[in-house]
């Protein structure tokens, strides 16, 4: 089987590991390819090439940002020349393959795995747009995915609620959201250390947050929670390993001393 997986970058976030998993995972029986729209030069965007399969293929598109029709002729093309049994589409890229999917229903399973809840994944797709534009997105969504142009897969049980829910479908597939655990790296014993110096007390609890920066993960009300719990006496400690916070300077100056902000970590399960 050909499998074609379409996600905007590998960046450091967890859909990105999600695609690297499953598709290093398929690779081991199927043919994969996994096409990347960003420049994996510019930034992060390519920070989990390194950890791609040597039997998956990796094609780097260098798209930049922002909406572009034209991109459904330029996946048209990649359809006929691939000719693959599968496409597995990421995010808010699914919106360039609905055309694609009538085309070549005959010949193409077209599958959507879903990353967070149906009624935030639309207004995130038009985050300055009005309720008659959530309300087409919705209701086009619900069309492919109803008729089964889309099979969505949900990653959580709340996923598939949300999804059944606000399009009213009667069963969406779940499939969790896993990967493997790889164990402690080589730079464990420095975690351990760095933790150590960490802690105010030997008793201090130690959380970890893991993610990048974005406003629906809602991190600014993790940061009151334990801002509050430290003012009440509590002793312990949170460590937030991730992406992008450099651009919410407020987020930051909110934090009192007992949550660091340690920024991207490959080796994330160390913590």
């Amino acid at each position: 089987m050909k499998i074609l997986q379409f996600i905007y970058s590998l960046g450091p976030g967890g859909a990105e590991r999600f695609v690297l998993e499953l598709t290093n995972e398929l690779a081991e029986n199927n043919e994969t390819v996994i096409f990347s729209l960003r420049d994996s030069t510019i930034g992060n965007n390519g920070f989990y090439i390194p950890e791609i399969s040597n039997k998956v293929r990796y094609v780097d598109l260098k798209i930049s940002e922002g909406l572009k029709p034209g991109l459904i002729w330029m996946f048209y093309k990649i359809l006929k020349s691939e000719k693959p049994d599968i496409v597995h589409c990421h995010l808010n890229l699914v919106n360039y393959f609905f055309l694609l999917s009538i085309i070549f229903r005959n010949k193409i399973r077209f599958i959507y795995t879903i990353h967070c809840s149906a009624e935030s994944e639309v207004k995130l797709q038009h985050a300055s747009g009005s309720e008659f534009k959530f309300a087409i997105e919705r209701i086009v969504r619900k069309f492919f995915f109803k008729h089964r142009f889309f099979i969505p897969v949900a990653i959580s049980t709340e996923t598939k609620n949300s999804y059944q829910t606000y399009y009213k479908l009667k069963d969406v597939l779940v499939i969790y959201n896993g990967r493997k655990f790889s164990g402690r790296t080589i730079n464990y014993e420095k975690v351990v250390d760095e933790i150590r110096a960490i802690k105010p007390t030997t008793d201090s609890l130690i959380f970890c947050h893991v993610g990048r920066y974005h406003e629906q993960k809602n991190q600014k009300m993790l940061v009151s929670v334990f801002n509050k719990l430290r003012e009440e006496g509590q002793d312990l400690v949170l460590l937030i390993i991730g992406d992008e916070f450099e651009t919410a300077p407020e987020l930051k100056s909110l934090a009192l001393d007992h949550i660091h902000f340690l920024g991207i970590r490959s080796n994330a399960t160390d913590y």
